[in-house]
């Protein structure tokens, strides 16, 4: 199972929140994303902080955008988790 630090979730957790800013838009996908309490997003996307365990947040954010759009979704965050088998995009 690969190792996921901080800064490397952060960075994937940012990508994915900003693909889904030029999908959706930004007032839908900041508002899914800041239902992550552990997770601190600017306006931009860009997620700042992270309080409490970084994988757990990154799929918590996975699984809320599922739940948006999932088969948009899956496409477009799986290039994010491809070197990261251990975050689930599951079925919806």
């Amino acid at each position: 199972m690969d190792f996921l630090t901080e800064n490397e979730v952060k960075s994937i957790a940012s990508k994915i929140i900003k693909k889904q800013i030029s999908i959706v838009g930004s007032q839908i996908s900041l508002a899914k994303a800041r239902q992550i309490k552990s997770l601190e997003i600017n306006d931009d996307g860009s997620v700042l902080n992270i309080s409490g365990r970084p994988k757990e947040a990154l799929q918590n954010l996975v699984n809320v955008y599922l739940s948006l759009s999932g088969d948009v979704v899956k496409r477009t965050i799986k290039p994010y988790l491809k070197n990261h088998p251990d975050i689930v995009v599951l079925d919806i």
